[in-house]
């Protein structure tokens, strides 16, 4: 019974690995009696049914902290609302289901699939490929081992483009993204950058992988090189310091909070100010200035009229989920340059908790901070270091993209949430 139960958990943290591996499954979209659909969301809810063969193991939801759950259906709460304010109901409920809702199942899946993290024992899975990507001490942390995997391949397909000359006007490669019209580079630095942080934080705890974490960890860093995004590498070396402070720093050891505090608002502030320095606007600049001048310059229009104009008439309820573009466009519309240049890259305000505003109102941004306050009010255990510094280097990605709003993303942002939560779960018991 122990050998059938081992091998039953085996196959599902299998099936979470080649899930997370195959979150670019999300560009094949089709439609199943009508309804549009992807491939990312079948593998999403096949693994839904299959966790309903055993339903009782989701009362384990019930062991959260209070506060997640509230902020949790906060975020829920706050992207319904945001469905019904939107004029384009279609569009709406397709950003819903495919950014919040199944993001969110499949964390479900996570949190009552995942094992024990100190439980010791060899995966029951034995191929040419798959065993040797299992040689983790500890089953939880293949679920990683299909983000790393995924984002090596990415960005190898990245690599390849550059060398062949297979990228935009402006030399920057899209891997898989070449092929979906209208995707932006950045699209490929906003997947890479976590999984960076992910493969760089495993390096001394996964020393029987050392390695191939070392090889997938420079070969991600090259992929965001080749992006052309510099919000990638800034926002993935914040992940990277953080966990650096947080493990290996002499000032962790010390008992003063005070001067722990004052280190991470200092270490805080040299990232703000690298990510402004960086992205500064050029005023003088004109609309056939360099690439880096006119996104800069574009960022900034886009949030002073999303600060100054859209949030003091809409900070209640947002203006919809998937609206902002939209909106944009028609209050903006009869000024220079902005029918032509801004609004098209408008998609987003470009800044994540702005777009949390805007989509599902203030409930859901209170929501999201009442979750980010759940994950940073105690210091970092030694088991949460991993997951806390990819979070990290998410918010800090937040501050000019929206890197947990694609289909992606989402799940990547969703899942590093789960396994945290299971770790300070487990610690506490």
């Amino acid at each position: 019974m122990l050998k059938l139960k081992t091998t039953a958990q085996s196959l599902k943290i299998f099936y979470l690995f080649c899930v997370v591996f195959l979150l670019p499954t999300y560009l094949a979209r089709f439609l199943i009696f009508g309804i549009p659909t992807t491939m990312l969301e079948i593998l999403i809810w096949v693994g839904l049914a299959w966790s309903l063969v055993n339903w009782r193991e989701w009362k384990k939801i019930t062991a959260l902290p209070k506060l997640v759950k509230i902020s949790v259906k906060l975020i829920l709460l706050g992207a319904i609302i945001g469905f019904f304010v939107s004029p384009n109901k279609t569009s709406a409920l397709g950003q819903f289901k495919g950014f919040i809702l199944d993001p969110l199942l499949f964390a479900g899946l996570v949190y009552i699939w995942f094992p024990n993290p100190t439980q010791k024992i060899s995966t029951a899975i034995k191929t040419n490929v798959a065993s040797y990507f299992y040689a983790s001490r500890y089953r939880g942390a293949q679920i990683y081992d299909g983000l790393i995997l995924s984002g090596v391949i990415l960005s190898l397909i990245a690599l390849w483009q550059k060398l062949a000359g297979a990228t935009t006007p402006n030399e920057r490669s899209l891997s898989i993204w070449q092929w979906d019209t209208g995707a932006s580079p950045n699209y490929l630095s906003m997947y890479l950058a976590p999984i960076g942080v992910l493969a760089f934080c495993q390096l001394k705890s996964q020393k029987n992988k050392l390695w191939i974490l070392g090889f997938g960890f420079l070969i991600i860093v090259c992929g965001i090189v080749v992006s052309g995004s510099r919000a990638g590498l800034l926002s993935a070396g914040a992940g990277i310091l953080f966990f650096i402070l947080q493990k290996y720093s002499i000032f962790y050891n010390l008992k003063s909070k005070f001067f722990k505090n004052v280190v991470w608002c200092l270490c805080l502030l040299l990232v703000v100010s690298a990510i402004y320095f960086a992205g500064r606007p050029n005023l003088s600049a004109s609309p056939n200035s360099s690439r880096v001048s006119s996104s800069n310059n574009i960022r900034w229009e886009i949030w002073r009229v999303a600060i100054k104009e859209i949030l003091p008439s809409h900070w209640l309820f947002g203006v919809g989920f998937g609206n902002f573009q939209n909106h944009f466009t028609t209050l903006t519309q009869g000024r220079v340059n902005f029918p032509e240049y801004i609004s098209p890259r408008a998609l987003t305000p470009h800044n994540l908790y702005l777009h949390i505003w805007f989509s599902g109102g203030i409930i859901m941004l209170i929501g999201f901070l009442g979750l980010f306050w759940q994950i940073f009010k105690n210091p970092a255990s030694n088991s949460s270091w991993l997951e806390k510094s990819v979070i990290v280097s998410i918010l800090i990605y937040g501050l000019i993209d929206t890197p947990i709003f694609k289909n992606d993303l989402g799940v990547i942002w969703w899942v590093v949430i789960a396994v945290y939560l299971v770790k300070n779960n487990e610690e506490k018991n």
